[in-house]
């Protein structure tokens, strides 16, 4: 009888649990398209301004960090770093309720960075020039969708002493879920391994720095979190399926004592969301507390 290598067995369980079942719906083209929805540029910043706004721009190789003043700042000129192009792209609402309400916006487009180590310094040099050049408040807020969320949970996790609130949309905190999984997203998943710089879909499993795996950096520093999810809407059920990630955060986080607020759309409803002006208080609230903690020291 011929013996069969104990260890090559083991690995080959593991990969195959961690890749679990492809998802296959629709065509690789559709499947992509539902994939990269939040992510179709349009440029709308026009000689400094949008809607009204003052924006200033500074290029980073082939990123571009954004920071948007609101006409009258609140106390201790409190901000969000959104991941995302920042403009009309998708919903633009957020960022404009929050300078409307005396809040600085600062984005950086690094979303295909899928929160690697190179993504995290790339929101580093954002919140040192928001900090340095507009003195801007310690703590800020952090707004990501679906991908994005590696990038502002992992910053989160890696700055906890500079986060005063998380607010996600269908959040991608695993990325074992999504690329890996998802059949339209090959490219991305082929991308993510370089950037983390794994060699084999194996030693992607055995990476436990993703954010789900991370939380309890985040339940002990009671930071404030809000995710808005659809139940419905195959992005958040079969792209990024919400029992891998909004859903399996929230059960490890209440198991650490600490709460996300979780928030569920109606059926059918699109970006804008009916739920966005309490979102937009829940991270004026937060950072607004925070910038007058931190001006009262």
């Amino acid at each position: 009888m011929r013996c069969v290598n104990n260890m090559k067995v083991m690995k080959w369980l593991i990969l195959c649990a961690c890749l679990g079942m492809i998802a296959t719906s629709g065509n690789a083209s559709e499947s992509n398209s539902i994939a990269d929805r939040p992510w179709k540029k349009t440029e709308t910043v026009q000689n400094g301004q949008w809607h009204g706004f003052a924006v200033h721009l500074c290029p980073v190789n082939e990123f571009s960090m954004v920071i948007a003043e609101p006409r009258q700042a609140l106390p201790g000129r409190p901000w969000v770093m959104y991941i995302g192009d920042f403009g009309d792209s998708y919903h633009w609402q957020i960022n404009e309720g929050l300078l409307k309400v005396g809040v600085y916006v600062a984005a950086i487009n690094s979303y295909n960075m899928y929160g690697a180590d190179r993504g995290l310094d790339l929101m580093d040099k954002l919140y040192s020039w928001a900090r340095e050049k507009y003195q801007l408040a310690p703590k800020c807020g952090l707004f990501g969708v679906s991908r994005a969320g590696l990038s502002i949970y992992r910053w989160a996790i890696r700055h906890p002493d500079r986060t005063a609130c998380l607010y996600a949309e269908g959040p991608v905190l695993d990325f074992k879920s999504w690329p890996m999984r998802w059949a339209g997203s090959a490219t991305n998943w082929v991308e993510l391994k370089r950037y983390y710089g794994f060699k084999t879909d194996e030693e992607a499993c055995s990476y436990r720095g993703n954010p789900i795996d991370q939380l309890a950096i985040i339940a002990q520093e009671k930071i404030p979190i809000r995710h808005v999810i659809s139940l419905t809407d195959e992005h958040d059920t079969k792209v990024v399926p919400n029992e891998d990630n909004t859903l399996k955060a929230r059960k490890i986080l209440s198991q650490m004592g600490h709460e996300m607020e979780v928030i569920v759309i109606p059926e059918g409803m699109k970006a804008p969301y009916a739920c966005d002006g309490e979102s937009i208080q829940f991270m004026v609230k937060h950072v607004g507390k925070a910038a007058k903690q931190s001006k009262a020291k």
